[in-house]
């Protein structure tokens, strides 16, 4: 399959690619294949639909067939970079839209989440502040679940406030009644 794109990246063939998103529904589509790049494992290809006229990522262990055609396309006028790819993760249309402000440092925040993960953007210091290297951030997650969340929060060592969702302040609460249970010792039998 990596070869298949690849010389389809290279030749700018348009590919009848047929895929199967995160859901488990299949769709059928003429592609202009720009890159392939691996992240995190896995390999994605990054196109534009043809007949959408859209660019799209697609993660290849998810591409079922990919066929290239006799006919090309015009070449790109600007090259796809990793860092472009890694913007369209942290952006990518997830069930989930987290929103944190994080009293950590943009290099502390970026061990727990890569780009692909979130959006981080500096905040206004606190106030008093001592240290301008530890400063308020606003992380932006986009996330299919909210479970791995909690873990991640916890793993940051510092003060966060989560703005949004409802639902993961409620399911933080419920991680912490589980981790103060998990502490009392133990009852002898």
């Amino acid at each position: 399959m990596l070869l298949t794109l690849a010389e389809a990246v290279e030749s700018r063939r348009v590919v009848d690619l047929r895929y199967q998103d995160r859901r488990g529904a299949p769709s059928r589509r003429d592609i202009h294949p720009h890159g392939l790049a691996a992240n995190v494992g896995r390999w994605y290809l990054v196109a534009t639909d043809a007949d959408a006229g859209e660019d799209r990522t697609f993660r290849v262990d998810r591409i079922r067939t990919a066929r290239a055609r006799c006919t090309t396309f015009p070449a790109r006028a600007e090259p796809v970079s990793e860092a472009g790819l890694t913007d369209r993760f942290a952006d990518a249309d997830y069930r989930w839209r987290v929103v944190l402000h994080v009293d950590a440092s943009a290099a502390r925040l970026r061990d727990h989440l890569p780009s692909s993960v979130a959006r981080i953007e500096p905040l206004a210091a606190g106030p008093g502040e001592p240290d301008p290297d530890r400063r308020w951030h606003r992380a932006e997650i986009h996330a299919e679940r909210l479970d791995w969340i909690p873990a991640v929060i916890a793993a940051l060592g510092c003060e966060v406030v989560v703005e949004t969702p409802d639902e993961l302040r409620d399911l933080m609460r419920e991680t912490a009644d589980r981790m103060r249970r998990a502490a009392v010792p133990a009852e002898p039998r």
